[in-house]
């Protein structure tokens, strides 16, 4: 009987040590190993790194974002305040024409190169339209003549007024007479 009342003593201490063991985060298997349990504390641990780095991937979306609106309305800003220049570079254009003393002639192309210029530095480009195809991207058709030849047909026969792009946003698209 002694042997009996010993196992069961040696059975009750390897049970209470399990239960210390699963008390403190460690689980005592049969074969005397170790194996780590995940206790609340690392459980809540691991929840808040991931709720961390999920708000610092939402933080950075939401910086890009701003980034790129920011620039879009720089450059819509940009645009409208150029457009607001482009008649005046129409009536320099025309005002060339009517002028017939030299030296006046010479000032206002003086002025028409650097309202050019100052075009130029922010990337606005005239659209080249006589003689090429007609693009209704780029061009407004204002009227239509008939063409001479065959190949001439559905090209800018003449530029009633210029038209501007910005990068590949067309500013203002160029008022052109075709051919049909």
């Amino acid at each position: 009987m002694d042997e009996k009342k010993q196992d069961e003593t040696l059975v009750n201490e390897c049970d209470e040590m399990e239960e210390e063991a699963v008390d403190e985060g460690v689980c005592v298997s049969a074969d005397d190993e170790t194996e780590e349990v995940e206790s609340p504390d690392k459980k809540r641990a691991d929840e808040m790194t991931a709720l961390a780095q999920r708000l610092q991937a939402e933080f950075d979306n939401y910086r890009k974002r701003n980034l790129d609106l920011t620039k879009r309305i720089r450059e819509d800003a940009t645009v409208e305040v150029l457009t607001r220049f482009l008649p005046l570079t129409d009536v320099i254009a025309q005002a060339l024409t009517m002028i017939s003393d030299e030296n006046v002639k010479k000032g206002v192309v003086m002025i028409q190169d650097e309202i050019t210029k100052i075009l130029s530095n922010y990337g606005v480009v005239e659209i080249e339209a006589e003689g090429q195809p007609f693009d209704p991207r780029l061009h407004e058709a204002i009227m239509q003549v008939p063409a001479k030849t065959e190949e001439e047909k559905d090209t800018v026969n003449q530029v009633y007024q210029k038209g501007y792009k910005m990068g590949d946003k067309v500013i203002r698209a160029s008022k052109v007479i075709i051919n049909k």
